[in-house]
């Protein structure tokens, strides 16, 4: 569990990657939702287990000069829905993601945090491998592309090194 001290949007890996070099101590983080059970939440908080920490997430929706649609990790999962660039090239992929939970869920949950978190039942995914989605795992170096078929190694297993 954490608390957020700090809190900055990047909207490119470039910008994220600078401010983690200008803020060494935040955490490049893909999503800030619910946890999946209320016991999830409040066992850390009973033990004193909060950390207090800077956190950077990359949102945003673009369509790159090849045609390429490009979502951000920490892009909510109400803004896809709502984004002219899903509506108009991939509306399955909206209305996948406006099933998950309520609104306050959907206002809060990121594609990315559904993505990495491997579970079986995450909304977007059955959308992201239909339309063979490829996945940047970014790092300082420039990271990796990867296929989502690739990533997924089993159940609540991913290959996010």
């Amino acid at each position: 569990m954490y608390d957020i001290e700090k809190y900055y949007n990047a909207k490119t890996v470039s910008e994220a990657v600078s401010l983690l070099k200008e803020h060494p101590d935040a955490e490049l983080e893909a999503a800030f939702s619910v946890p999946d059970s209320v016991d999830e939440y409040a066992v850390p908080v009973k033990k004193g287990e909060t950390e207090l920490l800077d956190a950077i997430q990359i949102k945003g929706i673009t369509r790159n000069e090849d045609g390429d649609i490009l979502i951000g990790a920490g892009t909510v999962f109400s803004h896809i829905t709502a984004d002219p660039i899903i509506q108009k090239y991939i509306p399955v992929l909206g209305e996948a993601v406006d099933q998950v939970g309520g609104p306050q869920i959907r206002n809060i949950g990121t594609i990315g945090g559904n993505i990495c978190n491997g579970a079986v039942s995450a909304d977007s995914v059955p959308t992201v491998f239909s339309y063979n989605s490829l996945l940047h795992i970014a790092n300082e170096d420039g990271g990796r592309i990867t296929p989502v078929r690739e990533f997924y190694l089993g159940p609540g297993r991913v290959d996010l090194h």
